[in-house]
């Protein structure tokens, strides 16, 4: 994910809206529990309610992504991702 907006910047994407995905659909628990390990250690979530008219589930389609990245579109699996997107926050 990292590499895909390092090259969006350089090749100046900013006139197009792209959604990033793997196009399947997580829950909250899923992401959050891959969000702990990738961080490496424990995430604390308070649950609610949801939201009257609220999404039970949302998947981006990165249609126009695929298209704009061809053959080099290929996401990992969740952990892997998140894995590299903590990295890339966190170094220095």
């Amino acid at each position: 994910m990292a590499g895909i907006l390092l090259r969006a910047a350089r090749e100046q994407w900013d006139d197009e809206i792209l959604n990033i995905g793997t196009g399947r659909g997580w829950s909250v628990a899923e992401v959050v529990a891959a969000l702990s390990c990738a961080a490496g250690r424990e995430i604390q979530v308070t649950y609610t309610k949801p939201e009257m008219g609220s999404d039970d589930v949302v998947v981006a389609d990165t249609t126009r992504l695929q298209r704009r990245l061809g053959d080099a579109f290929a996401f990992s699996d969740l952990h892997s991702t998140l894995r590299e997107m903590w990295s890339a926050l966190t170094s220095s």
